[in-house]
């Protein structure tokens, strides 16, 4: 008699099951599970020799490739129960195993229902990418055949991109084999002796296209609560950290139309390849701020948060991490899921301990409510709070004039507000801090709230601003540069000002991966600078010259031999009259406007043999400097001029750094608590995390909890800069 596996946890939420070791050998099978952020370790017989194809209704669709026929079956591991389906004579292009890692799989309901109809109707649909083969069969019928048929439509063969089911009628998401067809919805119709595709009236969401082109982008189209959702990720290649966007789009069915939305009802979606579902995830307490609400540590779950991972690649194929991003604060968190989460030997896969398409549960309601650090009424940032008794108004004007030059720009917003008097008085604050350290600045989505903290005081503040359209690229002299609008048009404004630039449009801007410019972009001295550099050995580089109004922009061409230069990365600097770029490797461009024409010279990168999270390129008392984020550790390095190489630098001496990727900013301190730290773009409740190369260790700013030995758990806005 079998038994069954041990619980993996009272909670039923899902775990990411994947396998280690050699698939012929006794493999271990770990189930990492997000709300305890633990890993169970068991060795399962019925997944040895077998490679895990998907997850679907808490079923694993398994291959074993050992037998003289290819044998497919569908597998159970909390109940144990396995379908065996029939042998199969795979055709030679089909059988060899690299054509395992391009296979959708599709599943329409559970084999085992309790109903004999639903059962019976169970479809499974296997689809061979590059190949344009189907598989399909029935295992939930005695007779279970398998049908081997082209995916095609109008007889040209197709590309699944993602299948998933709605009240249990199967579609795929496809497009023409070699990019002959546009991407388009297609409905599953099963009859007796094959499977037909039919065209259906779902086109995808009009969405903005998220500045430069991404190296990587993944979709992913869940079924929750018979509704569809549309979940779009644009990253950049080689680096864990460096995501451009991630958007997530409903389909109303009325009208064929996507909304894109900022909640999932108090829900998470757990992504992945071939098992894309969703957790009702609520509370009925309606007070959000509370600390069942706030993650407490690395493995707590969310609401309305997506888990998600991204398959290795050619450029980074060491580790394996799983990401959570939260809609309402728009951060990003890299959790670490164990220990050896590093070349699986099969697809790693969500595996549910219920149906995973769950129902909103009765009593849960949606708690949208005012998160810590934000407010209801946009005008209490800036009320002050005095008592009745205090009488400030009698205070001599020229004592008024002078308290104010000496307050810090949150308190002076405040200061101002008292009364018309005051106001008058005092002069609009400048974007600059009388401290002399930038200010963090992050977008959130709920209330559409912009949130500014000071990290030399450990304070913040919540201001309105919307920032829908904002596709940030790079920031400084307290002007933002942005991609708006579906045709990608670059447009530079302040954000305390309001005052703004449009830049001319010209065809493939949009192309641009790193853009900056040299100083005000409404300076006639101004050069705005922009790279496209994929990493093919080729580097497009753009100048625009701000003199003369009617400037178009100026392109030179260059190919780069035996460097492969892919920028992108992080925010280019400009130093004496020349642009700096850093790529994705370390690599480092200089480029200069000379009589019409753009140079370029590339430098070697630094020896690092660890894996990059991200990178920064900065300027530090007149030389160029570069960090590098590790899991672990951060390596800063100088650029010497006169040996043109990178040099390691353990020490900044009376300097602390300032990283982001839209902007990276260096500045002298006094303070002897703010020396020698670099500050990230990382937040544990509303608080800096910055890495002392004192200590060599992560810290939280302004609070007393013990040192951090890594990044994992803590949370980065993905629309964030200094200012």
């Amino acid at each position: 008699m079998k038994k069954k596996l041990e619980s993996l946890g009272e909670t039923v939420t899902p775990s990411l099951l994947y396998t280690n070791g050699n698939l012929t050998r006794k493999p271990i099978h770990s189930f990492y599970s997000p709300l305890t952020g633990n890993s169970d370790l068991k060795s399962i017989p019925e997944l040895r020799y077998k490679s895990v194809l998907g997850s679907s209704y808490g079923w694993l669709i398994l291959f074993d490739s050992t037998q003289i026929k290819n044998n497919f079956s569908l597998f159970n591991p909390v109940t144990l129960n396995t379908i065996n389906l029939p042998p199969l004579d795979l055709p030679p292009l089909l059988a060899e195993p690299e054509q395992l890692k391009n296979v959708k799989i599709g599943l329409n309901s559970s084999p085992d229902s309790d109903s004999d109809s639903d059962s019976d109707d169970c479809l499974l649909i296997i689809c061979y990418n590059g190949v344009g083969r189907m598989l399909s069969c029935r295992p939930g019928q005695p007779n279970c055949n398998w049908v081997i048929q082209n995916l095609e439509i109008e007889d040209l063969l197709l590309e699944v991109i993602e299948i998933f089911t709605l009240s249990r009628v199967m579609y795929v998401y496809a497009k023409g084999l070699m990019g002959r067809r546009a991407p388009s919805f297609y409905q599953v119709s099963p009859y007796s002796t094959n499977t037909k595709i039919k065209p259906c009236n779902i086109h995808l969401p009009d969405y903005d296209i998220p500045g430069p082109a991404a190296a990587t982008v993944v979709e992913h189209l869940v079924e929750s609560c018979n509704c569809l959702y549309y979940v779009f990720i644009s990253k950049d290649t080689g680096l864990h950290m460096e995501f451009k966007a991630i958007k997530v789009y409903k389909l109303n069915f009325d009208d064929n139309l996507w909304t894109e939305i900022n909640s999932l009802n108090d829900r998470a979606f757990f992504l992945g390849r071939n098992c894309n579902s969703t957790w009702c995830w609520g509370t009925t307490d309606t007070d959000t701020d509370t600390d069942d609400y706030k993650s407490q540590s690395q493995g707590d779950i969310k609401r309305n948060c997506i888990y998600f991972y991204l398959p290795p690649t050619l450029d980074e194929p060491q580790v394996f991490p799983l990401y959570s991003y939260n809609l309402h604060d728009q951060s990003l968190t890299a959790l670490c899921p164990c220990s050896n989460l590093v070349y699986p030997s099969s697809c790693p896969v969500w595996v549910d301990t219920t149906d995973p398409r769950l129902s909103v549960k009765e009593g849960f309601e949606n708690a949208d409510c005012i998160t810590h650090g934000e407010l209801q009424n946009p005008t209490e940032c800036c009320e002050l709070g005095l008592s009745q008794g205090n009488r400030f108004s009698e205070l001599p004007l020229d004592l008024v004039v002078l308290i104010s030059k000496s307050m810090h720009l949150f308190e002076y917003w405040n200061f101002r507000a008292c009364c018309k008097t005051y106001r008058s008085l005092c002069p609009a604050p400048q974007w600059r801090t009388n401290n002399a350290f930038p200010l963090f600045v992050f977008f959130k989505n709920r209330n559409n709230l912009c949130e500014m903290i000071d990290p030399s005081r450990h304070d913040s503040r919540s201001c309105p601003y919307s920032s829908d359209s904002l596709n940030l690229q790079f920031c400084n002299y307290g002007w933002l540069l942005t991609f708006v609008g579906k045709r990608s048009m670059l447009r530079a404004f302040n954000l305390f000002t309001g005052e703004r630039k449009d830049y001319q449009c010209f065809r493939h801007q949009s192309r641009m991966t790193s853009i900056a410019f040299s100083t005000n972009p409404t300076s006639s001295e101004c050069l705005t600078v922009g790279i496209y550099a994929p990493g093919d050995g080729t580097v497009t580089i753009w100048y625009l010259q701000h003199a003369d109004p009617d400037t178009k922009w100026i392109k030179t061409w260059h190919h780069i031999e035996n460097i492969k230069f892919h920028g992108g990365a992080c925010s280019p600097i400009f130093l004496a009259g020349a642009f700096y770029f850093l790529d994705v490797k370390g690599y480092l461009g200089v480029s200069q406007l000379v009589d019409g024409k753009a140079s370029l010279k590339i430098y070697d990168k630094p020896p690092i043999v660890e894996q990059i999270f991200s990178i920064h390129l900065l300027e530090c008392a007149g030389e160029v400097y570069s960090a590098f984020v590790m899991n672990n550790s951060i390596q800063v390095f100088r650029f010497d001029e006169s040996i043109k190489s990178w040099v390691q630098v353990n020490r900044l001496e009376n300097h602390c750094f300032f990283i982001s990727r839209a902007s990276s900013f260096s500045t002298f301190t006094s303070n002897s608590g703010m020396k020698n730290r670099i500050y990230l773009p990382k937040l544990r409740e509303n608080k800096m995390i910055f890495y002392s190369l004192d200590s060599r260790k992560f810290h939280v700013s302004g609070s007393d909890e013990d040192a951090l030995d890594d990044t994992y758990g803590l949370n980065e806005p993905l629309k964030c800069f200094w200012i």
